[in-house]
Order: C-alpha cells, then sequence, then structure tokens
C-alpha cells in the first residue's frame, strides 16, 4: 500500500505524520519504504540521511533500486536532493505524471514492502500530482487553524483532477488535525469546520487529533522513534490512534 502525507501549506506537521507513520511500522517490524519528495528534505533529516541524486536519475529514466534506497537505522528511505526543485524541467514529457509509479511499480518488483510512505512539497507541483498518481491512501495533514481550513477546497479539486485523469482508485482516507489544543473553543470549532467539509468531500476527519506539544520538536532534535522515546505520552497515543485507524 501507498500512503501520502499532503499538504499545500508547510509547517501543520505532514514530514512529521509521514515520520511517525514509518516509526510505527518500524516498530512491528514492517517491511516499509519512506519517499521524501520535498526538496526542503527534512524527512531525510529526520531519517539522519543525507541527500543524494538518485531520485532524479530515476526521473530520468536511469533507474538502480538499489542505489535508489538509502538504509538507516530508522528504515529504509528514497531520500530528497537539491535538484527536486528542477524537477519541472526534467519531468517535462508526455506522461510526466506516472514517473514516480513507475519508480515505485519496479522498486516492489524487487523488494518486498508492505508499504510505501510518502512526504510531498507544500505545493500542488509535478511532484505532488505524481505523489498523488502512484498512491492508494491520501492523509491530508492540516493544523488545527483558519488558514488550513481555506486550503482545503483547492487541495480536494486537484485529487479530484487526478482522480479523473491519472489515478481513478485514489482515496483520502482521511484529514488528521495537529496541534490541537482542547482547552480552546477555536480549536474546537475549527474542527468541527474540518469534520463539516470532510462530510461534503466524502471522506472523514480522523477521530482523535493531535495535541500540542513540544515533544514532537524533541523527537526531532534527536532523529529518533516517538514510540520508543515517549511512549507513554499524550502525543504518541494520538498518534498511535491515528496509525490504527489509518493501517
Amino acid at each position: 500500500m501507498i500512503i501520502t502525507c499532503i499538504n499545500q501549506k508547510g509547517g501543520v506537521g505532514k514530514t512529521t505524520t509521514a515520520d511517525t507513520i514509518m516509526s510505527y511500522l518500524k516498530t512491528k517490524n514492517i517491511p516499509a519504504l519512506a519517499v521524501d519528495l520535498d526538496p526542503q528534505a527534512n524527512l531525510t533529516t529526520a531519517f539522519n540521511a543525507n541527500m543524494s541524486d538518485a531520485i532524479m536519475d530515476a526521473f530520468s529514466d536511469n533507474l538502480d533500486v538499489d542505489n535508489l534506497i538509502t538504509h538507516t537505522d530508522k528504515g529504509d528511505i528514497i531520500t530528497s536532493s537539491n535538484r527536486l526543485r528542477d524537477a519541472g524541467e526534467v519531468l517535462s514529457k508526455t506522461g510526466r505524471e506516472f514517473k514516480l509509479k513507475k519508480i515505485l511499480d519496479k522498486v516492489r518488483e524487487e523488494k518486498n514492502y508492505e508499504y510505501i510512505v510518502i512526504d510531498t512539497p507544500p505545493s500542488l507541483d509535478i511532484l505532488t500530482i505524481n505523489a498523488l498518481t502512484a498512491t492508494d491512501k491520501v492523509v491530508v495533514v492540516a493544523q488545527a487553524d483558519v488558514y488550513s481550513i481555506s486550503g482545503l477546497d483547492k487541495l480536494n479539486e486537484a485529487i479530484e483532477l487526478v482522480r479523473e485523469y491519472t489515478n481513478s482508485n485514489i482515496k483520502i482516507d482521511g484529514i488528521l488535525i495537529t496541534r490541537y489544543n482542547s482547552r480552546t473553543n477555536l480549536s474546537k470549532n475549527i474542527l468541527q469546520t474540518f469534520e463539516d467539509i470532510a462530510r461534503q468531500i466524502g471522506t472523514r476527519v480522523y477521530s482523535t487529533p493531535i495535541r500540542e506539544t513540544i515533544k514532537i520538536k524533541e523527537v526531532q532534535a534527536q532523529q529518533g522513534n516517538i514510540f520508543e522515546l515517549y511512549p507513554k505520552e499524550n502525543v504518541t497515543k494520538d498518534y498511535l490512534s491515528f496509525v490504527h485507524e489509518l493501517l
């Protein structure tokens, strides 16, 4: 199964969510591969891995699966590349939306990954369209604020176009609310708004929003696994509930 974490706005917890899904799969010894399509390379950093041009070589039809995958203590990853910023120039031919799908199809032929988890750029560019074309499930990661609400319609329109033209099986599995503060009426009202929007676009809001906490930054600083570092923290329980719903 291929899962894509997406939002066209940065700083909402998209990369943290992809990293956390991978961390959970690692603790369960489930074979999984992370894919960092974001030129900012935050997921690559979370895996304590080095950037590589292998993904761009693969986009240019020079695919070597073993060279493409980096093995780390946190799991396997296709790392980001500085050259991803120029992906639009490389991905300029007919069928460019299917490049990543072809790469991942080849990876799955040669490797036994049960899950592939993709982190996308915070924009609806050709890299994100490639991820959506290749994916089975989409996780929309949204911060509990009004700015995240305003971008959902455009994001859903893009996914509907992908469903029509390049991936008829794509599914928005749900909307994950992050940086949630249950003590404020604002967060509660925004959560209700997200639930209303989710019904309109035929999806759901995951039942457990991810609470605001400094522990996330501490996990990032340690490049660690939240389920191992802070197993009893509320935020870990939140993410565990989300992963159980997703998988």
